[in-house]
């Protein structure tokens, strides 16, 4: 039963991803952004590269870069598929399904599409995404379940 909470950890944080992604493409532009706070815009970017940019070179191949991010989230529902503790679980789902959520977006346009925009002053943090927040989160909750007890069967 607990895995049930992975699979909808997955197809709810993919999900999310991909629509709020549609939305964004649909309505906000790269040159002029949406400003919604005095620290947070919302403007179009694509990440050609992994996190925060790093290869960020549309020559590089996008295929060099799904084929390992591929053997993860394979690895990851693996773990997922074995782990009886919630937590774990639910954060390995997160991951699992932001990872995805960018994949998706490599395979079909060639580029992560980015739109959150955080500021302060002339810093920007690097434009990131919902699958982001997703992973993000999944790794903190991977990390917090595994400080967790455990029954004598592994379960929380």
């Amino acid at each position: 039963m607990t895995r049930w909470w992975g699979a909808l950890a997955i197809v709810v944080a993919a999900g999310i991803d991909q629509a709020t992604k549609t939305l964004a493409l649909a309505n906000l532009s790269a040159r002029e952004p949406l400003q919604l706070l005095p620290f947070l815009d919302l403007r179009i970017s694509y990440n050609f590269g992994v996190s925060f940019g790093m290869f960020n070179d549309p020559n590089i191949g996008s295929w060099i870069i799904i084929a390992p991010i591929l053997a993860i989230i394979l690895a990851m529902f693996y773990w997922l598929m074995l782990e009886r503790r919630r937590g774990m679980v639910i954060g390995l789902g997160l991951i699992v399904g932001g990872a995805l959520g960018n994949v998706i977006d490599r395979i079909r346009q060639g580029a992560v599409t980015d739109f959150i925009d955080v500021f302060v002053g002339s810093y920007h943090w690097p434009t990131f995404n919902l699958a982001d927040s997703f992973l993000f989160c999944g790794v903190v909750a991977v990390l917090l379940s595994s400080f967790g007890r455990r029954d004598a069967h592994g379960a929380e």
